[in-house]
């Protein structure tokens, strides 16, 4: 529009000209964008006191130079040994989150740490060897389970809390992977060594798994359910998929109450 401006001020070119110059397919829609952008018609710019805007042309500019000054010296060292531990980096930088500090952890209970510190000629600082490995574990499921949450949609925050807190103090246990979809966040009975539920995030929402064995013996339960969700639940014979909603989410949970009742 600052190029198009120039021309109308400087030349004889009729403003359909400079409109298809431009772009545009139209004279009206030309004149519409003018005066959007310079607050008066491409036929008013030869006017006496009418004004236009102009941008001038982006430049970069890059300049490199030490922000401090620095001494130093060379020095001729004997040949010596550099040893670590390493661990293979994902494109997605979410996911490295998990996966460095999950790599130290796992090198303080199994030995590796203190393997390195046995090379050093110099104390080791930073790490604390003590850690237990059921600390260590929960640690990392507690960091897993944030990343998780940072992907949930703000109205069902405080759902999906409380059916993590329900169902791993009913007996089962979190485990959670991020695959190319998204996070899988899945609960595992204890007493039972089987998935009771998963939550899943998919194009149509998030989505609660629930994998229920007893569901004949709350069949009365399911009887008053809306509907739209008998349907969703009739749709599998293992699996019910059920989505995330304002809706949804009390009979959801009541849903897993059920299930867990007939295993006590």
């Amino acid at each position: 529009m600052s190029l198009a401006a120039i021309d109308l001020q400087g030349g004889d070119e009729r403003i359909i000209d400079i409109a298809e110059k431009y772009g545009y397919r139209s004279p009206t829609a030309f004149n519409r964008a003018f005066q959007s952008f310079h607050g008066t018609a491409p036929s008013s710019v030869k006017d006496e006191g009418v004004s236009v805007k102009s941008f001038s042309p982006i430049v970069f500019n890059i300049a490199v130079k030490g922000a401090t000054e620095m001494n130093y010296r060379i020095e001729t060292k004997e040949a010596f040994c550099i040893t670590g531990i390493s661990a293979p980096l994902d494109k997605e930088i979410e996911h490295n989150f998990m996966v460095v500090p999950k790599m130290w952890q796992e090198a303080s209970v199994n030995g590796t740490i203190q393997k390195l510190a046995g090379m050093m000629d110099t104390p080791l600082t930073g790490l604390d060897t003590r850690i237990k490995e059921k600390e260590i574990t929960e640690g990392l499921m507690d960091e897993k389970f944030k990343m998780f949450m940072e992907t949930v949609d703000e109205r069902f925050h405080r759902f999906v809390n409380q059916i993590n807190e329900y169902l791993t103090e009913n007996g089962c246990k979190c485990d959670i992977k991020l695959q190319k979809s998204g996070y899988v966040v899945s609960y595992v009975l204890n007493s039972r060594k089987r998935t009771l539920a998963t939550f899943v995030s998919r194009k149509t929402g998030m989505k609660l798994r629930i994998y229920p064995e007893h569901i004949q013996e709350y069949q009365s339960f399911l009887d008053t359910l809306p509907e739209k969700l008998k349907k969703e639940i009739k749709k599998a014979s293992v699996c019910k998929r059920l989505v995330l909603s304002e809706e949804n989410n009390s009979y959801i949970r009541q849903f897993l109450e059920k299930e867990l009742e007939t295993i006590e």
